[in-house]
């Protein structure tokens, strides 16, 4: 049989006190060995639950936001080596008020991050409640529910004065060592008392002891010795006040196997002490230094600044507004964002940034380029990059980078606008099949628009929404002669901003005809001249004619006589066309004669 001198045995309890149990966010361990709990230090966590989403507000803007999920991760348990915790709870008269409140919510948020959800299916972690004052009570059974232990815990204490209001160091410890575990299992054993021990077990009330004070250390004793007949179990002793600090810590550096002192004699240490407890009993790995950098498309902008021209970014830490948040970063090109979370380990909560967009108008003609109502990118894929820190025995390990994350691009839905042109010819068709018109975008050329026969003289154009209102209209640079030109429809109409919108325009050709001047409609008569007298051949006509063979002179006999007679024809019909005139005239006279005398 080995025997172990005092150092022997203080190295025996440290290292029992350092074999802990590595305990899951879900309340999973993990040990080596078969009653023997050591930490983990091989944790590791996939990458973090992240994501980025681009939505659609009603006046057209858009708000891209990026969460990331803090998370735990602890080792696997194996079945071999549950944990059983005894929390031992001081309702002597001495703990009434805040001091038994604060203990009590300590003491329960302890068990609720040990125990739960996940836990309560497997039965992993159990945990039990021994109060006491002048007497102890097992308070509970083996429960995987936190509230089970809450309530366990119960009101503040229920006695006045120090008969059943004392301190049983003895009896309480008693209790604890005698809670079974049934299992092969680590045990941990929770102290936490005020005061001095005024009672121990023995005597003829089943205590001994004044209930005021330890004068001769034998309350004391018999603690310290029901404390060593607790086995391989580990003792955390925990002062709630400042007159108990002293005892408590004594306790737990002379009891075999030694245990661990920790101060809470107020709130604020009293917390710390069951964080610490819980980081003792833990082998957890945790986010940290976590980085979000993503970059802005050419199609998006900011759609608010602060007073230096800074965009506004919200920042929200488990739902709920995050005022001291680390502010993002935009570099100098005005698009890249980066979002330090800095070194401190992310809680098990989603930490979200948001900032709103709109659209540029780079994107409303990269949408009236395609022709329709377009989806384009927002950004690029977003990158979160992070370390993991592990804690072992609740000493941090140094941070491993974990792979990045990577997010898909958000979008952007951009609409278009139409204008649709129309020409009307009235009076004649074209001589041609195709004319061409401008249209213009707030009075400046923006497109020739080919209008033809075989379209039936209709065409719409596709156009830009904008960032700002625009003024659509159409001129005809030329009309074809004979033609007048009209514009008519939603000629100038102003588009609002960032919205689809159109318009129906008619350029209508009305044709004219060259007007004929009308006859002056002259009455007045005019007198025939008298046909002119034949004059007597001049001397060169007689030479002539006297040259003349004679059947040149028959023929020129000849055609003398055919004048003769056509200038006597037409001499007759002007003389007849003056008597018809000369008629009419005089029925003329009469029938106005006739039409005064009426």
């Amino acid at each position: 049989m080995t025997v172990l001198n005092r150092t022997g045995l203080r190295a025996a309890a440290k290292a029992a006190i350092a074999a802990v149990v590595s305990v899951a966010t879900f309340g999973t361990l993990a040990v080596a060995g078969a009653g023997t709990a050591v930490a983990d230090d091989n944790l590791s966590l996939p990458q973090p639950e992240s994501s980025k989403n681009v939505t659609r507000n009603d006046d057209g803007t858009y708000t891209m936001t990026f969460g990331v999920t803090g998370k735990t991760a602890q080792s696997s348990i194996t079945k071999t080596a549950p944990t059983d915790i005894v929390l031992v709870v001081d309702k002597s008269n001495s703990m009434k008020g805040d001091r038994f409140t604060t203990a009590k919510n300590a003491a329960t948020g302890l068990a609720k991050k040990l125990l739960t959800a996940d836990n309560a299916k497997s039965g992993v972690v159990r945990m039990s409640v021994v109060t006491f004052d002048t007497y102890a009570q097992a308070a509970s059974d083996w429960t995987t529910s936190a509230s089970a232990v809450s309530g366990a815990i119960g009101s503040q204490p229920g006695y006045w004065d120090n008969t059943r209001g004392g301190t049983n160091w003895d009896d309480a410890i008693e209790k604890a060592n005698a809670k079974p575990t049934g299992r092969d299992s680590t045990k941990y054993i929770v102290f936490l008392s005020d005061g001095l021990p005024t009672y121990r077990n023995g005597g003829r009330n089943g205590i001994s002891g004044n209930g005021q004070d330890d004068r001769n250390g034998q309350n004391y004793a018999a603690a310290l010795a029901e404390a060593n007949k607790r086995g391989n179990a580990v003792l955390y002793s925990v002062s709630a006040a400042g007159e108990a600090n002293a005892n408590m810590k004594k306790l737990a550096e002379e009891t075999t196997p030694q245990g661990t002192y920790f101060d809470g004699s107020n709130t604020a240490k009293l917390n710390a002490a069951f964080d610490s407890i819980y980081d003792k009993i833990t082998s957890t790995a945790a986010y940290s230094n976590v980085v979000v950098s993503d970059k802005l498309s050419d199609y998006v902008t900011f759609a608010e600044t602060n007073a230096d021209g800074t965009p506004v970014f919200t920042a929200t830490k488990g739902g709920k507004a995050w005022a001291d948040a680390p502010q993002p970063k935009v570099a100098a090109d005005g698009k890249t964002i980066t979002w330090n979370l800095g070194s401190a380990e992310l809680d098990t909560v989603e930490y979200q940034l948001s900032v709103k967009l709109k659209p540029t108008q780079g994107a409303y003609d990269q949408a009236a380029k395609n022709g329709k109502e377009s989806t384009l990118p927002s950004n690029d894929a977003a990158t979160v990059n992070y370390d993991v820190v592990t804690k072992v025995n609740g000493q941090a390990g140094k941070p491993q980078h974990g792979t990045p994350v990577t997010l898909k691009p958000g979008t952007i839905t951009v609409p278009v606008s139409q204008v649709t042109i129309t020409k009307v010819w009235v009076g004649k068709d074209p001589s041609s099949d195709s004319i061409t018109v401008k249209l213009l975008k707030d009075g400046k050329d923006y497109q020739d628009v080919e209008l033809t026969k075989a379209d039936n003289w209709t065409k719409t154009v596709i156009v830009p929404a904008g960032t700002d209102s625009y003024t659509w209209s159409v001129a005809e640079p030329t009309v074809d002669a004979g033609y007048t030109a009209a514009i008519a429809g939603d000629n100038n109409k102003k588009f609002a901003a960032g919205t689809a919108d159109n318009a129906k325009i008619t350029v209508t050709n009305t044709y004219k005809a060259k007007p004929v001047k009308p006859d002056d409609g002259n009455k007045s008569e005019t007198k025939p001249s008298e046909p002119a007298k034949p004059s007597a051949p001049s001397t060169t006509e007689q030479k002539t004619q006297k040259t003349q063979t004679p059947a040149k002179q028959q023929a020129k006999k000849t055609q003398s006589e055919q004048l003769s007679r056509t200038g006597a024809a037409i001499t007759g019909v002007a003389i007849a066309g003056l008597v018809v005139l000369a008629a009419g005239g005089a029925l003329l006279v009469a029938r106005r004669r006739e039409i005064n005398s009426i």
